[in-house]
């Protein structure tokens, strides 16, 4: 499905689309039972490798499933249509990880 790929001399990544990526941050919003309105703080996002976070929340925004505080840029909103799109499976991540 994505057709980059990241070399490191003991392992080989191959790089989740945006959208997967998008998908894995709103599976997080539910994981944590977070309804619609309800927020979280970049914390709760560990699990996201750091080079893809950003391009993720960007495709999360584009797609409305989640909102950034104006105030506070660390902390997203799981916006109605997040919530719809998480209940009908979206979320599920498709990231995979290739060792050596």
């Amino acid at each position: 499905m994505c057709d980059r790929w990241c070399y490191h001399p003991q392992q080989r990544y191959v790089m989740a689309s945006d959208e997967e990526v998008g998908r894995q941050i709103l599976n997080i919003f539910m994981q944590h039972r977070v309804r619609a309105g309800g927020v979280l703080r970049r914390n709760y996002f560990i699990d996201v490798r750091d080079a893809d976070f950003q391009r993720g929340l960007n495709k999360a925004v584009e797609n409305r499933w989640i909102k950034i505080k104006v105030h506070d840029r660390y902390t997203y909103e799981l916006t109605e249509a997040g919530l719809a799109a998480g209940r009908i499976g979206l979320s599920q991540p498709s990231w995979r990880r290739e060792g050596t």
